[in-house]
């Protein structure tokens, strides 16, 4: 058995935290619910106190900052991994293009992005280009 608080949205073990030293609207939690919980947060949902204040998993709410911040993060990191294309000895000139061109479609992303999400499309709808083969 356990022990969760909705306003601190923590759980207490009874062989760690005294009766006394758990918040007063802690609700006893079984080991199997822990778990449950447990592997719900492990496959990204969050754990938050119900109105009665028992813990259950809901989903994350994912805002139109977060989906942006994201698709940069996965942007630049394919960036990054083809910096080296732009070497002036790393290619031929020809084959420098078509990565300087991709690096270009790449930089694009947060725009088109922004633009589908004001349409009330989701940012996981922009395709990321391809890489020249």
């Amino acid at each position: 058995m356990k022990f969760y608080s909705k306003t601190t949205g923590g759980f207490y073990h009874p062989d760690i935290h005294a009766s006394d030293e758990r918040p007063a609207d802690a609700v006893e939690v079984s080991d199997a619910r822990w778990e449950e919980l447990l592997i719900a947060q492990s496959q990204g949902m969050r754990i938050e106190g119900d109105d009665d204040g028992l813990p259950i998993a809901v989903a994350p709410v994912v805002t139109a900052e977060d989906q942006l911040a994201r698709l940069r993060e996965l942007r630049n990191a394919a960036l990054a991994t083809s910096d080296w294309t732009q070497l002036s000895d790393a290619m031929a000139s020809p084959r420098r293009q078509q990565w300087k061109a991709y690096r270009q479609a790449l930089r694009d992303l947060p725009a088109q992005a922004a633009a589908a999400i004001a349409a009330g499309q989701d940012a996981a709808s922009i395709e990321f280009p391809t890489p020249p083969g």
